[in-house]
């Protein structure tokens, strides 16, 4: 057995994505179940009116996740707390944008980077994606081989896309694509793919610049790019681009030969079944539309009512990151987790639109 306290006891952590919903869950029950941990490291963009340091304490460190443990941390001295460092970056940009000194820093210093930062939108204009969630997994790389570092990326199940049947956690990462025609399949490549979208998304951006007129982005370019995303990842076979570019992010990860590693799936992430309490989300999750559609009055919903709605809930998830990140730590971990729970406590559709339906009946009397 693997001794999860023990491990975080020997080894400093860097977090990125602490300010998300997922990331704020993972480091509350890091410090609620492991506070003896050696150091942990937050990444963190600034704004234009927080730093780093700033922008954690308000907006992480005083949510509802962390306000009861907001006292073990202690006060912040510039971008320190007792057992954390808060640093100035973000995955998006080259060296996750830390300054030389500050790589030079944690290098030797680090154990495991848990990589919870991504874009969690389906359409967005295609490299927005592919910055937070391509060349974000480039730059987490070369920051844990410049460490010393594990890697722990957080993906999603649905990088399985359209295909039909089973995919295991034990399915090969490189060259896969959902409507792949077996193992000696080999059309996609990553790199390939990537260079062809960087190389149009240039044309796009391009095209604008030649405009006289143009000054900030145009509509119009946007559309362009949030097409281009949506028209290569129905290509290949998956349902948006936030899925196709997760799994490009993957594939990059899976090629390297010279870095441990290890990829969490969860399947749609929602509200918490303990931790901090019951029930406890922030902002619009995966199922909030189905609740807006309830509150709107949809009386006819087209689902099966025996299919299950794969949610987890977020400290699940959470508590599986950081069991992972112990046993990658240890050398025990698996390439691939991917968690849900339809297997074993399914929410069936069919029940799901009687609660919604029961619900917007109660709030707006509609039949």
């Amino acid at each position: 057995m693997t001794d999860v306290s023990q491990k975080f006891q020997e080894h400093e952590i860097l977090l990125t994505g602490a300010n998300g919903f997922l990331g704020k869950v993972a480091l509350g029950l890091l410090l609620d179940r492991y506070p003896d941990f050696k150091h942990l490291h937050i990444l963190l963009r600034p704004t234009s009116d927080l730093s780093a340091a700033e922008r954690c304490e308000a907006q992480t460190l005083r949510s509802p996740a962390l306000a009861t443990l907001r006292e073990s941390v202690g006060e912040r001295r510039g971008n320190e707390f007792r057992n954390l460092t808060v640093w100035s970056g973000d995955v998006g940009r080259p060296n996750c944008g830390l300054e030389a000194a500050d790589l030079e820093s944690l290098q030797g210093r680090v154990g495991l980077i848990i990589n919870c930062a991504g874009k969690v939108e389906f359409f967005p204009p295609v490299e927005e994606s592919l910055q937070a969630n391509v060349d974000g997994v480039e730059n987490a790389i070369a920051l844990a081989k410049s460490a010393g570092a594990r890697l722990l990326h957080v993906s999603t199940c649905f990088v399985s896309g359209e295909a039909d049947g089973l995919i295991e956690e034990t399915e090969p990462i490189i060259g896969f694509y959902p409507h792949r025609k077996g193992p000696d399949d080999n059309a996609f490549e990553a790199r390939q793919e990537l260079d062809y979208c960087r190389e149009q998304i240039r044309l796009i951006v391009d095209a604008e610049a030649t405009n006289e007129n143009a000054g900030a982005r145009s509509k119009e370019t946007a559309q362009k790019l949030v097409a281009l995303g949506k028209r290569r990842a129905e290509h290949w076979g998956w349902v948006n681009t936030y899925t196709y570019s997760k799994s490009l992010g993957e594939q990059l990860i899976a090629q390297e030969k010279d870095l441990a590693w290890s990829i969490v799936r969860p399947a749609i992430v929602e509200s918490s079944l303990r931790f901090p309490f019951p029930g406890w989300i922030e902002g619009g999750r995966t199922a909030a539309p189905l609740v807006l559609m309830a509150m709107g009055g949809l009386k006819h919903w087209p689902v099966r009512r025996n299919t299950p709605l794969e949610v987890v809930p977020v400290d699940l998830v959470a508590a599986a990151i950081l069991a992972v990140g112990a046993l990658l730590l240890d050398g025990r971990a698996e390439s691939v987790y991917q968690l849900g729970t339809a297997d074993v406590n399914p929410i069936k559709l069919g029940p799901l639109v009687n609660l919604l339906r029961q619900e917007a009946r109660r709030r707006g009397g509609r039949d």
